[in-house]
């Protein structure tokens, strides 16, 4: 696609875009149920099948713990809301 600029041509440098998947809850889940099911998740990735066939498709697998996601998420929101705003893009 050579008419299509680039990040750094668009004036965006440091705002790679990455994709990321992540599991949330309701912010009323108890922090019991929010470890055990980090567990079972972080269990799961780590299978040899699992992380195999996510390896083929590209992914790099991340098990962060719920703080880290959660600091993630913090600072991803506040990384778009900056160059959003910055940007001047409006919803129409």
């Amino acid at each position: 696609m050579p008419d299509l600029p680039t990040i750094a041509e668009l004036a965006l440098d440091g705002n790679a875009v990455s994709e990321w998947y992540g599991v949330v809850a309701p912010a009323d889940t108890g922090a019991a149920q929010i470890e055990r099911v980090n567990a079972e998740l972080r269990k799961v990735l780590a299978l040899p099948e699992v992380k195999d066939r996510l390896v083929v498709l590209g992914a790099e697998i991340v098990a962060s713990t719920p703080q880290e996601f959660g600091a993630f998420l913090k600072a991803d929101i506040a990384k778009w809301g900056r160059l959003v705003k910055d940007a001047g893009i409006k919803v129409e």
